[in-house]
């Protein structure tokens, strides 16, 4: 399936470890070593963190099997392996429903742990085409919440649901595999763990609440954007960015699925908001609502409303909707500067409206353009540039260097710092400081002496130090996160 892939995490261990195995050992191979205990080995069919997955031929009982084999030394060398092996087999055994991937036994054979489930013939989730026509893949999603539904009947949460977890039997039927992650729902002490892009907001924060149910509901609308777009959502290059997009950053209120009816879209787009109370209650409530869809009646779900969708905008670009939103408000003032107070002359109250009327244009070209990628490297020197020139024509057609708007020339070059580039800090504040002196030059102060003047020039600095450091600090913690996962 087209589109960003991430591997699993399980931040209770090391990060690292969590990788998929490739030792130097070789790991049970149907060509090297083709039987363990009573099964046959017949071919590889999956490779995870704890081991490889094979089909198999179970001599005694004549059924073919997929055996989850786990690697050499795996159990006595990650911490609690063993208890989350056997949590993986009691929990998968428990549970008997059409769309969930049955376990016949777990054992013990040549010095190696194993897990014996029932074999489906076909491939996952994850090898199907994208975009995936609506009608099969409502159908498709239907099926997987109903198998979620029963897990969580049985008390089950999976945790890991996502596409590659998913089989497609020769039927055409979804089933559900892999409970290497599951958890009973009210265990406390579950660590965080998961496969970015298909985790809920609380598998990477607590502040978002408990893991439970609600987690399955918003991975079953990552696994429905993903056949809807062809990746998950919040899709980045690094993993680090994945993750904060995930906690931090509200979805489109239209997702970008081309084709794709507005309802099913709807009930995807509910499935995934961050906070567990906006979700469905359910995984049966995402699969009524699917049916609903199905039969031709209206769904629950609706494209939020207009404040919703304002909420989700601001959230979304928030750089962007900070500097329209600083603007809206300095021309309100200046509003009631000009109509109430009479303390402002038409001419200049008309030169202010026009120049903040050019910076929100520019201010929402720039967004435009980051976002497409057009002029990406440049984007972060031009808005600032454009920022520090339109407030210090406000300041020299008004009061100059005696307004106190020029407090916001430490503040440009605080919110430089979201660019996380500490070479556009010192450039802002190297406009700012050239700005200021351009007041200084002109004469456009009659109150300020050299002191203030000093006084605002070591601010400045003193920001710009402030946050490169805080910069380089968030650089660092990103890049260390992103070799760890």
């Amino acid at each position: 399936m087209a589109g960003l892939r991430e591997r699993p995490i399980h931040s209770a261990e090391p990060v690292h470890s969590a990788e998929p195995i490739h030792s130097a050992e070789p790991i049970h191979s149907a060509k090297n070593e083709d039987r363990i205990g009573k099964f046959r080995l017949v071919r590889e069919i999956g490779r995870g963190a704890m081991g490889v997955v094979y089909e198999a031929f179970q001599d005694d009982l004549q059924r073919c099997v997929a055996l989850k084999v786990i690697a050499p030394g795996v159990l006595d060398a990650r911490p609690n392996a063993q208890e989350a092996f056997e949590t993986e087999a009691r929990l998968a055994a428990s549970v008997r429903h059409p769309g969930v991937v049955s376990v016949h036994e777990v054992g013990f054979a040549d010095g190696r742990a194993y897990l014996a489930m029932e074999f489906v013939e076909g491939d996952s989730l994850g090898a199907a085409s994208a975009p995936m026509d609506p009608r099969e893949l409502a159908r498709i999603t239907l099926e997987i919440a109903r198998a979620v539904s029963a897990l969580h009947e049985g008390g089950i949460v999976h945790r890991d649901l996502k596409p590659d977890n998913v089989l497609m039997d020769r039927d055409g039927r979804a089933r559900v595999t892999d409970f290497g992650l599951a958890f009973l729902h009210g265990e406390s002490g579950v660590e965080v763990a998961g496969t970015p892009g298909f985790m809920a907001p609380e598998q990477l924060r607590a502040g978002f609440g408990p893991v439970g149910e609600g987690s399955d509901v918003y991975a079953l609308g990552a696994v429905m954007h993903s056949l809807m777009t062809g990746q998950h959502p919040n899709a980045a290059k690094r993993v680090i960015d994945v993750v904060i997009a995930t906690v931090e950053r509200d979805l489109p209120v239209v997702l970008p699925a081309a084709g794709v009816p507005a309802e099913l879209s709807a009930i995807c787009r509910r499935c995934l908001e961050r906070r567990v109370e906006d979700r469905y209650a359910s995984a049966a409530a995402v699969a009524d609502d699917l049916e609903r869809w199905l039969r031709g009646d209206a769904p629950e779900a609706t494209p939020p409303g207009r404040l919703r969708q304002a909420q989700s905008f601001f959230r979304r670009r928030r750089m962007l909707a900070g500097r329209v939103l600083a603007l809206f408000a300095f021309g309100m003032l200046s509003l009631l500067n000009y109509a109430i107070l009479g303390v402002m002359e038409a001419g200049y109250f008309f030169r202010v409206i026009a120049v903040l009327g050019l910076l929100v244009m520019a201010s929402v070209l720039l967004d435009w353009m980051n976002r497409r990628g057009s002029f990406l490297r440049q984007t972060p020197y031009v808005w600032p540039l454009l920022d520090c020139v339109g407030l210090t024509w406000v300041l020299h057609v008004g009061d100059g260097l005696d307004s106190s708007l020029i407090v916001l020339y430490p503040m440009l070059i605080v919110m430089t710092g979201s660019w996380l580039d500490r070479s556009v800090v010192f450039v802002t504040m190297a406009l700012a400081m050239l700005a200021y002196a351009s007041g200084i030059a002109l004469g456009t102060s009659e109150v300020a002496g050299i002191e203030q003047h000093l006084a605002v020039m070591t601010t400045l600095l003193v920001t710009a130090l402030l946050m490169g450091m805080q910069v380089e600090r968030t650089r660092a913690l990103r890049e260390y996160a992103s070799s760890r996962w």
